[in-house]
Formats: structure tokens, C-alpha cells, sequence
């Protein structure tokens, strides 16, 4: 049995959400057993014991908190890294501090895991140049389910006839100013 947790999940809408189901996804057509634990702080992550994390095979973290939470089981542990996770910053002032000094600490955890996935290079570079320390036996970037076959840039005069839209979910540090 496979733990897999998450900070977001149905019915709440965004990528992490999206990212969830495509990994139950997979994990279904493999015909492997998970679990899914949505989590929503860091006091729900903490309630779950060693012995719980002990009885999984493994542990997928979509965001690698759960990982950072725990003194346990690292070894067992898949993390994906998205992109401001690896980067230690934070919008709001009090999580960017916690990350600050809790910098070092993280990274161990992330280093003593079983595997790590970051959605892209850039994201494993900026990771890396804050601190974290490379293992290629443990450490894979993959990106993100983009298919980019065909992709080409195209240089457009932008007509006055163009109107543009943003549409995004309720994530301050995501929106375009002004939207």
C-alpha cells in the first residue's frame, strides 16, 4: 500500500489538485493499492505516527512537507517539487521567515529521501543553487507533463483588436497585477 498526500484536493480546484489525480491516475492503471491523505496544515501532517508511515511501502508527497514535517522514514519517501518549494520563499512574511531558517533543515530531509522529482530544470537548478545538495541516483526532473512536440515559436504584431483575459484561481503571488 501506497501513501500518497497532499495539500490540495478535490473538490478544491487548482494544479496540485489536478497533479493528485493524475498520479491516482497512474496508480490505478498500475494496479497498485494508495491511500490519500489531505492534509491542510502542518498540525493534520503531524497527527499521522511513525507506525502509520511505517506501514506504507512508500510515501508520495505531492508537496514535500509532509517530508519536512517527519524525523522518520525518509527513505521511503517520493517528493515532487513544483517550484517555490525548492526555492524557500513564500508571499506571506512569517512562512517565508520559517523557510529561512528551516532552509538547511529541509534540504537534509529532501537528501535522505527516497526519490525527488522536480517539474523542470530550472526549478532543480534554483533548488540547488539555494542549498540543496545533487544526487543523480535520487534526483530526476521531469517535466511536468508538457507535451512540447510541434512547439515553435511564432512572432505576432499584437493587434489593438486583441483583448486579454486572465483567468486564474485565488492565489495572490500567481495573478497578474491588475487582474
Amino acid at each position: 500500500m501506497i501513501l500518497v498526500t497532499t495539500s490540495d484536493y478535490y473538490p478544491k480546484l487548482g494544479g496540485l489538485s489536478t497533479f493528485t489525480k493524475n498520479i491516482e491516475k497512474v496508480l490505478s492503471e498500475l494496479g497498485l493499492e494508495y491511500e490519500i491523505f489531505h492534509w491542510k496544515n502542518r498540525q493534520d501532517i503531524q497527527k499521522i505516527s511513525s507506525e502509520k508511515i511505517q506501514s506504507y511501502s512508500h510515501v508520495i508527497n505531492i508537496h514535500p512537507q509532509f517530508c519536512w514535517e517527519h524525523t522518520v522514514f525518509h527513505h521511503k519517501m517520493i517528493n515532487f517539487i513544483h517550484g517555490s518549494e525548492g526555492l524557500m520563499t513564500s508571499p506571506n512574511i512569517v512562512k517565508r521567515l520559517v523557510k529561512l531558517f528551516k532552509k538547511k533543515n529541509y534540504f537534509k530531509k529532501l537528501e535522505k529521501s527516497y526519490f525527488n522529482i522536480f517539474i523542470s530544470e530550472a526549478t532543480f537548478k534554483k533548488t540547488i543553487k539555494r542549498g540543496f545538495t545533487e544526487d543523480y541516483s535520487r534526483d530526476l526532473v521531469v517535466h511536468n507533463c508538457i507535451d512540447t512536440s510541434g512547439a515553435m515559436f511564432v512572432e505576432k504584431m499584437i493587434s489593438s483588436d486583441w483583448v486579454f483575459s486572465c483567468i486564474v484561481r485565488d492565489v495572490p503571488h500567481k495573478n497578474l497585477q491588475g487582474t
